[in-house]
């Protein structure tokens, strides 16, 4: 049984994570927090984390889904009772992720903007795509979400752009096209954002060459797969050793099961 330590249960994915416990019995919650403090479903949530006998206890996790701010607060607390840390807060600036690689020298940290095990895999196989049509192939990415959504392009389109980019490192972005822009450069990623109704998120890879075409596509059908993907993750953390993991350490351990 793995005990959680859930910070900003009040939000979408505190929430979903909830259900998602609800659903199994290898997991149990064992302390909830949010900086608004309420009652959900007979669930008493704290402003502030326990005193103390929080390290004492096994297969212990905290896992963090509240702001930049909260993340740190999280982390903080994760290093002061040596218990791992897994977060898939967003919106994070380079001085979190520099608190996250310093914390993951004294405990096992797990970050990832997104927790979908899909894209996980999507990831590697764009990964080995790219190296096989290295500067062969012209790429356009495209992104789909909601209408609510206000960022463009999305956080995982932009990551998969950096996948190839750390491949393929002379290629520079092209957000959208409008006008005439000319012949399209060999060493350009189009990356394209679509906004409308209640797409909860697709992205789609395209590798054009001359005369055939590749595309390598993820879709989301439930918000529900990221709860999912942050307890398999959480169940990866359980009895690590103090380093920075991510989505792709979990598909590195499972290729090396099916060998």
């Amino acid at each position: 049984m793995i005990e959680l330590i859930l910070n900003g249960v009040c939000g979408r994915m505190g929430q979903a994570i909830i259900h998602s416990i609800e659903q199994r019995d290898d997991f149990h919650l064992l302390y909830s927090v949010d900086e608004k403090s309420s009652s959900i479903k007979d669930l008493k949530v704290h402003e502030h984390f326990p005193d103390s006998g929080v390290s004492k206890r096994k297969n212990i996790i905290l896992i963090d889904f509240s702001s930049p701010k909260g993340m740190i607060t999280s982390l903080e607390f994760a290093q002061t009772n040596e218990i791992p840390f897994l977060s898939g807060t967003t919106g994070l600036e380079s001085i979190h992720l520099e608190k996250l690689q310093l914390a993951s020298t004294e405990i096992p940290v797990f970050y990832s903007a997104n927790m979908s095990f899909g894209i996980a895999v999507l990831s590697y196989l764009l990964e080995n795509c790219a190296k096989l049509l290295h500067g062969k192939a012209d790429i356009e990415i495209v992104e789909y979400h909601h209408s609510c959504k206000v960022d463009a392009p999305s956080g995982t389109a932009i990551m998969l752009a950096d996948i190839i980019k750390s491949i393929q490192d002379d290629v520079q972005y092209s957000f959208g096209r409008y006008g005439k822009t000319g012949p399209r450069k060999k060493n350009e990623i189009g990356l394209h954002s679509i906004r409308g109704g209640g797409i909860i998120g697709r992205h789609d890879i395209l590798f054009g060459l001359q005369d055939e075409t590749i595309t390598l596509s993820h879709s989301a059908i439930s918000r529900q797969l990221f709860a999912n993907g942050a307890l398999e993750a959480a169940i990866f953390l359980v009895n690590k050793q103090a380093g920075l993991y991510d989505m792709h350490s979990i598909i590195s351990q499972r290729i090396k099961e099916v060998k």
